[in-house]
């Protein structure tokens, strides 16, 4: 299944879970999907998918631009704004942005160094350290 078969299936659990329908922003919009129920925009969000067990590692990572496009996002619109993050073995949990303050979470500085093709820009930047356990699980 590739990131975009993954990602759909995941929204769709997401729409059953919250009892609303998720639909995806355009590709490369800086989030990932929104939320309507009863006619009316009811959140926003943001979808990650990680190829470990979500017990591998006691925190999971999110740029923080992706966190401010979050913050921004639920402050103008007085709206939830969620990060969603998929794990290896159909894990799939979530996470409310106002809980992503630094205690508990911790900014550093970090990111991937095996895509040398795609130049410096995701290399290292500023990172939100979300400890595993605020996540809530979808069922």
């Amino acid at each position: 299944m590739n990131y975009a078969e993954r990602e759909a299936r995941a929204l769709e659990r997401i729409g059953r879970h919250w009892e609303c329908d998720v639909r995806p922003f355009a590709q490369n919009d800086i989030l990932d999907f929104w939320c309507i129920r009863d006619g009316q925009m009811a959140a926003v969000g943001e979808y990650k998918y990680r190829q470990y067990y979500i017990d591998d590692f006691e925190t999971t990572w999110l740029r923080l631009t992706k966190w401010q496009h979050l913050v921004v996002h639920s402050t103008a619109l007085d709206l939830p704004a969620f990060y969603v993050v998929e794990f290896l073995g159909d894990v799939l949990c979530f996470v409310n942005v106002i809980q992503l303050t630094c205690p508990p979470c911790r900014l550093e500085v970090g990111g991937r160094t095996d895509r040398p093709e795609r130049g410096n820009w995701d290399k290292f930047q500023p990172m939100i350290g979300v400890p595993v356990s605020l996540l809530t699980r979808i069922e």
